[in-house]
């Protein structure tokens, strides 16, 4: 399947992209869980120093904020893992990238489509633009939460929780990364492979990618 144009700022994603996923290797028998506390475990995978340093040159080069291409990679990865589709995120802002003075949750759809079907450019531009029309403070609670910026949890997550929430933050040389998951809904051989092809997806994406155009 290939993927057409609507115009230089916006890709027509494919319609195997139009599906709903949940990312879970199982459900709470449908039940919603939204502000129910979660037990949660914790898989630490930071970027390596060689791939930390190519997302940074990628993001000067691409113009790009970093949690978009962040982003591109979590749906490739989810498209890797899981199969083709659109998942539900919600992204956390630490207060100093949100431009007010308080953190911000906006929650978007991020279409989760291999580089066969829509290259990395245009990857890049859809979750941009999905991005910056993000409705804020949602309700409910997404299957997947992403953050860039904000202080890493120490210790227990606190709870309640997404089923799955990835949680970047940069110290030293490494973008550290923190894959927080609901126990009783993943197996984890599950998200240690969300990590592995998270890895290969920037790579891929900061390799393969174009500036974008305003």
């Amino acid at each position: 399947m290939t993927v057409a144009y609507a115009g230089e700022s916006e890709a027509v994603l494919p319609t195997a992209a139009s599906a709903t996923l949940h990312v879970a290797d199982y459900e709470f028998g449908g039940v919603d869980t939204a502000g129910i506390a979660v037990d949660m475990h914790r898989l630490e995978a930071p970027l390596s120093p060689v791939i930390t340093a190519e997302l940074e040159g990628a993001v000067e080069y691409l113009g790009v904020d970093v949690e978009v291409l962040l982003i591109a990679a979590l749906g490739r990865a989810i498209e890797r893992v899981i199969g083709p589709g659109r998942v539900a995120i919600d992204v956390a802002a630490a207060k100093e990238r949100s431009g007010g003075g308080l953190a911000v949750v906006r929650r978007l759809e991020v279409a989760c489509v291999p580089a066969s079907e829509v290259e990395a450019t245009a990857m890049l531009r859809t979750v941009r633009t999905a991005l910056a029309a993000a409705a804020a403070n949602p309700s409910g609670v997404a299957d997947v939460m992403f953050s860039y910026g904000m202080a890493l949890i120490d210790g227990e997550h606190p709870g309640p929780a997404h089923t799955l929430e990835v949680r970047a933050s940069r110290s030293g040389e490494v973008l550290n990364l923190d894959w927080w998951y609901a126990r009783r809904q993943f197996e984890p051989y599950t998200v240690e492979e969300f990590a592995e092809q998270f890895s290969f997806a920037v790579i891929e994406l900061a390799s393969e990618a174009m500036p974008l155009a305003d």
